[in-house]
């Protein structure tokens, strides 16, 4: 074999090392896109939920909803804790967690519309805040704009 032969084996071989790892980052990226975009989906219907739970009248039912409430918050603490190793940022759902557990709608079925309403509307912000977060985390990890010169 002579040099060029070699030389050309060499640079197909690189190239495809160069490709194969491109392709494995889109692929990566897309998949964290998807798992991102199911949490936000849990986030949103954590909204309704707790607006449900907030709003209900009923002891039974509203015990029901608090259980099934607090399994929907360890779902969301386990997916951002597994997006926690893809993205460069720290996202935490302490503050949506406190903001869902420790007021007095969540505890208390006869708190009045007044503070049940305010409790709701904390808690949908700290929601919204959350998924805020997490676009703006996910956009500053894979979506880096080239810093330009003038």
């Amino acid at each position: 074999m002579d040099f060029t032969n070699i030389l050309t084996i060499i640079t197909v071989i690189i190239g495809w090392m160069v490709v194969s790892k491109q392709h494995n980052n889109r692929e990566t990226r897309k998949e964290i896109r998807q798992f991102l975009d199911k949490t936000i989906l849990l986030i949103e219907s954590l909204v309704n939920r707790v607006d449900a739970c907030y709003t209900c009248k009923n002891i039974d039912q509203k015990e029901k909803k608090k259980q099934v409430l607090v399994i929907d918050i360890m779902r969301l603490d386990k997916n951002l804790s597994f997006l926690q190793s893809f993205i460069s940022e720290s996202i935490s759902a302490a503050d949506v967690n406190e903001a869902i557990t420790s007021c007095d709608s969540f505890d208390d079925i006869n708190v009045s519309n007044e503070t049940s309403t305010k409790d709701l509307n904390n808690t949908a912000t700290k929601l919204y805040e959350l998924i805020d977060n997490l676009e703006k985390a996910y956009r500053d990890t894979y979506h880096k704009r080239k810093k330009t010169t003038k």
